[in-house]
């Protein structure tokens, strides 16, 4: 059975992934949640309690909005699973 790259083996808590179709980051869309006042504080929540928060690329934190209403992808959850999902060891 194939296992979906967001799976994380059942395990309680994990991962937060928006967009979470990998067919709209294909397409090049920049996300649906903004990031001044959705994306950013969770990151800072997430970052708050241990965890990791990125756009798949950038710290969520380090990034510098260009308009107020901008949209941003988002993976937060603990630094072990995100990184697996990234690919990253």
């Amino acid at each position: 059975m194939h296992q979906a790259p967001w799976d994380v083996g059942g395990s309680p808590g994990g991962i937060y992934i928006s967009p979470l179709h990998d067919a709209l980051r294909q397409r090049g869309l920049a996300g649906q949640l903004r990031l001044l006042y959705e994306v950013s504080p969770l990151a800072f929540l997430a970052e708050a309690a241990g965890g990791v928060a990125t756009d798949g690329h950038t710290r969520v934190l380090d990034l510098q909005p260009d308009s107020i209403h901008q949209r941003s992808p988002l993976i937060l959850g603990h630094e072990c699973e995100v990184n697996r999902l990234l690919g990253r060891r």
